[in-house]
């Protein structure tokens, strides 16, 4: 099992699994699920600020749209179904070497974590993720890499290269209409949290 950073401290919650430990709840226990649920991704032109939106696989529910605004529309904006924002992931700072982005709750009130690029090796896109109360940055709280040449991207724990809390597998694929479709799998591990 791995060991969470102290920073994970104020963002955890007990879990109600049988395993015990705890699970991290970073926007908010509503879009936490107790079962599997596999996403499709498809772009949907409904207005011009309107991205992509994300569907429910078993049900074809429409669980969550990205919709971009602001200055050159470089702005995110993470809305549930009802169209209420969630998150608000303000784009890296012009002529930043870092890409630092940072991710806010609902309308920009309260920063959730920053994400920032670091350096990667061939083919390789790594990003280090920093939660809002981890103000010193010498460690980050998650690490994302994607794997090379494939559609996966793994997240770490902390600075680990083997604690793996989960992998996520983006699949493409062609509809009935001959429209592309994204489906997202993640798949979630447990670490312990102490």
């Amino acid at each position: 099992m791995a060991t969470a950073p102290e920073s994970f401290a104020a963002n955890t919650q007990p879990s109600s699994a049988a395993g015990g430990g705890s699970r991290v709840v970073l926007v908010g226990p509503e879009y936490c699920s107790p079962y599997p649920v596999e996403l499709a991704m498809k772009r949907k032109v409904v207005s011009r600020s309107e991205k992509l939106a994300f569907f429910d696989v078993s049900n074809n529910n429409i669980l969550f749209r990205v919709q971009s605004f602001g200055f050159n529309r470089r702005k995110l904006r993470i809305l549930d179904a009802a169209g209420v924002p969630i998150l608000t992931i303000n784009p890296p700072k012009a002529f930043s070497c870092t890409g630092r982005r940072q991710v806010f709750r609902e309308e920009g009130n309260h920063l959730i974590c920053s994400v920032r690029n670091s350096v990667s090796a061939f083919f390789q896109t790594k990003k280090k993720v920093y939660l809002a109360n981890n103000t010193t940055e010498d460690l980050c709280d998650f690490q994302i890499k994607r794997r090379c040449f494939e559609d996966s991207y793994v997240v770490y724990a902390c600075e680990s290269k083997t604690a793996i809390i989960a992998e996520v597998y983006i699949i493409c694929g062609i509809n009935f209409y001959f429209f592309l479709k994204k489906r997202i799998s993640i798949e979630l591990f447990d670490f312990d949290n102490e």
